[in-house]
């Protein structure tokens, strides 16, 4: 069996930096490489956006869309937020152009800083976790201000982590069968060097991350709003937080340990 070379921190932080230089993802935004091919059917920037937000979207009977042209795609879009205001499929249609990183990129960008500026109070309504990942990922890397984009790149971070974990965590329990959360501690390796390990029950590990987002996000900025929204759908969904809260349903049944609860101790469990 080969055995991997030990490398020094040194190496380990070099090495780091060295491993994501060709991913095309961690080029910043003004050398990745850009779509030219792609008309411009986004509004002027300057258009009224409170129309837009008042027009309830109809269902759609056009369900084939080509992959890789923008009417289409918007068509698509415009079918996903059925019943909902066009808003929705306008911000979406602003990220998508982004993500592409078209030579329109500078009006797409102006017209999502305003529509979350501006229409926040009906987007976040209705927005669902998969669209703010997309719009804290948006802001992330083109916020105007440094604690923007850090708020959001925190947000985003803590969002995809939890995801990417519970997808995971899924697909293993298909093929193992088995969904069970409660670990006997002496069980417990992870394999990561000397970083310990969640102690439920014990310590606070689920909670502190949970109160050091929402004491961040707390500024009513379109970043702050969108990741309380995302923790109040996390908190009421089936994650690590929900298990780590059951198991301590039993383990604190007079709620006396809410440091201890990942959402503190009024959340509600089934015992």
């Amino acid at each position: 069996m080969d055995m991997k070379p030990r490398l020094t921190r040194d190496e380990k932080l070099a090495r780091l930096i060295a491993d994501f230089q060709d991913n095309p993802d961690f080029q910043l935004s003004n050398k990745r490489v850009i779509d030219k091919n792609i008309d411009n059917i986004l509004p002027p920037i300057d258009v009224n956006l409170r129309k837009i937000s008042r027009k309830l979207l109809p269902v759609e009977k056009n369900n084939s869309y080509k992959k890789n042209d923008i009417i289409s795609h918007y068509g698509k879009l415009k079918n996903e937020f059925a019943g909902m205001s066009e808003i929705h499929a306008l911000l979406a249609l602003t990220i998508s152009y982004i993500r592409r990183n078209t030579i329109h990129n500078d009006h797409a960008i102006a017209l999502f800083f305003r529509i979350i500026d501006e229409e926040m109070g009906r987007i976040q309504k209705k927005i669902s976790p998969r669209w703010i990942l997309a719009c804290l990922r948006t802001i992330s890397e083109y916020g105007r201000t440094d604690a923007e984009r850090n708020l959001a790149t925190a947000g985003y971070t803590y969002g995809t982590l939890i995801r990417n974990y519970e997808t995971e965590r899924k697909y293993n329990a298909l093929k193992s069968e088995q969904l069970g959360f409660s670990i006997p501690e002496k069980s417990i390796h992870l394999d990561i060097n000397k970083i310990g390990f969640y102690n439920l029950g014990r310590d606070n590990g689920a909670s502190i991350i949970n109160i050091l987002l929402i004491q961040i996000a707390n500024n009513k900025t379109p970043a702050g709003i969108l990741i309380l929204i995302l923790l109040a759908e996390i908190k009421d969904g089936n994650t690590i937080f929900s298990r780590v809260d059951r198991e301590m349903s039993k383990m604190d049944k007079n709620r006396e340990h809410s440091r201890l609860w990942s959402f503190g101790n009024l959340q509600d469990i089934d015992d």
